[in-house]
């Protein structure tokens, strides 16, 4: 079939969603993606482009939260860090030599805010893969995260509930509330 596209999404991060017409599919889109780019945003924009692939996603619970995000501002030079998702992958991968063969699509993330995670000893990752069987595998092997044995479940995104906080009603914003 000739190539189309129905619609261009940006989403509020910056992504762009490419709606692909009646009998085209993702993968046959994709060679021509910069030159969609290029029609949508003009020259000079570069980007990645890459067909939407589900992801399986796992969360780990009660990750210690290493000594040194703990430390007074005193003893450091600004305020602490939080290990970033680079350096927890690190650790993953030096404590867990067999997760380099996984088919890694996110990095690890913390669940919660720096400030509030700066309060706490412990925290949860949510770590996403591209293929099934390597969430599994990483549930039903668990892993060595910053010295400690750790288990893994399985993630389930759950939309965000939404709450008016003028009428105290559900599924409407307050800026979209039409109650007194």
């Amino acid at each position: 079939p000739a190539l189309s596209v129905r619609a261009l999404n940006t989403l509020p991060n910056g992504n762009i969603i490419v709606i692909a017409g009646e009998g085209v599919n993702a993968a046959q889109l994709e060679p021509h993606g910069e030159l969609m780019l290029q029609a949508a945003l003009g020259d000079g924009v570069s980007a990645n482009v890459h067909a939407d692939v589900p992801w399986f996603k796992v969360q780990v619970n009660r990750v210690p939260i290493p000594a040194l995000f703990h430390l007074s501002d005193m003893e450091l030079d600004g305020p602490p860090k939080l290990p970033s998702p680079a350096d927890v992958k690190d650790d993953i991968v030096a404590n867990n030599p067999w997760t380099t063969q996984l088919s890694w699509a996110s990095l690890p993330r913390w669940m919660g805010r720096d400030e509030v995670l700066a309060t706490k000893s412990r925290a949860s990752i949510v770590w996403a893969f591209t293929s099934e069987e390597d969430a599994l595998c990483v549930i039903h092997e668990g892993l060595v995260i910053f010295a400690e044995f750790l288990t893994a479940d399985r993630y389930t995104d759950l939309p965000r509930v939404k709450v008016c906080d003028n009428c105290h009603r559900f599924d409407h914003f307050t800026g979209e509330c039409k109650f007194p």
